[in-house]
């Protein structure tokens, strides 16, 4: 059983999203490329409407067992 239960997840999740300052990149790798979701694309296209498509991921290697509660 988790430590934590599904009040403080989401009550986490509600913080992150009225603190952040960017844009959350969510995709998938495909040949070892990414590529994004729909709604990351659309998300992006209305933060910066004018701007080509380019980012640096900080935190890659990603490793997805380090990020799960």
């Amino acid at each position: 059983m988790s430590q934590y239960d599904k009040d403080d997840v989401l009550d986490a999740a509600k913080r992150i999203e009225e603190n952040r300052l960017g844009i959350v990149l969510s995709g998938h790798i495909k040949n070892g490329k990414l590529v994004l979701d729909q709604e990351t694309l659309d998300a992006i296209a209305a933060k910066f409407p004018n701007a080509d498509r380019a980012f640096v991921a900080l935190n890659a290697p990603f490793d997805p067992c380090s990020q799960s509660l």
